[in-house]
């Protein structure tokens, strides 16, 4: 049976883990709480972390440490950001460590709501990181929607109440994964109903 960490170590292993992942853009709440604490707490507790086998001398997380922290992906255009978005981003993250956001690529939006995106996926991305909820995001793949789950290696992928998994991802995918469907709905706030509505303006 595993120890409990205390906060300072489990803050650190976060940090280690998303410094870990290639092209995220991380929120950098996790930074600023570590800047707050006295130098001579986080050097103590990175000698802990190393010398228990849960980060490796280059800061690196290991197999042992990554067991610590649960990690939750949720993925979606967020191209107009709205109260169903945060709700979904609010319900997700009480239920993990650290949320990734996988942000839809421009191309992956043109083929799947057949239609332009209103913003780029830099600039979507942009906004979704700037949320509480999220510790990170980053840009799908439109020809492999794989990629992006081999990357962050999740525990947990999360579903809004009308999202499917992607195509390509398959059982063995899954194997050791929760997956969870939340069934949060407002009724009629959808990006598409809220273009309709400025459409008609």
């Amino acid at each position: 049976m595993k120890e409990d960490l205390d906060p300072i170590k489990k803050t650190l292993l976060k940090k280690h883990y998303l410094n870990s992942i290639p092209n995220i853009k991380k929120n950098g709440d996790i930074d600023r709480i570590l800047d707050l604490i006295p130098r001579e707490y986080i050097d103590a507790a990175v000698n802990y972390l190393v010398s228990n086998g849960l980060i490796d001398e280059d800061g690196g997380i290991t197999n042992k440490g990554r067991k610590y922290i649960k990690v939750g992906l949720v993925g979606g255009v967020f191209d107009i950001l709205h109260i169903g978005h945060i709700h979904l981003l609010r319900e997700a993250k009480d239920r993990v460590d650290v949320l990734i956001v996988v942000i839809a690529t421009d191309d992956t939006v043109k083929k799947m709501k057949n239609r332009e995106p209103l913003h780029t996926q830099e600039w979507r991305r942009e906004v979704i990181t700037s949320l509480r909820y999220v510790d990170a995001a980053i840009i799908g793949d439109e020809k492999e929607f794989r990629i992006p789950l081999i990357k962050v290696n999740p525990d947990v992928i999360i579903l809004g109440y009308d999202q499917k998994i992607p195509p390509g991802i398959s059982g063995d995918d899954l194997k050791y994964r929760e997956v969870v469907k939340l069934n949060l709905k407002i009724y009629d706030v959808k990006t598409s109903k809220i273009i309709e509505k400025l459409n008609l303006l």
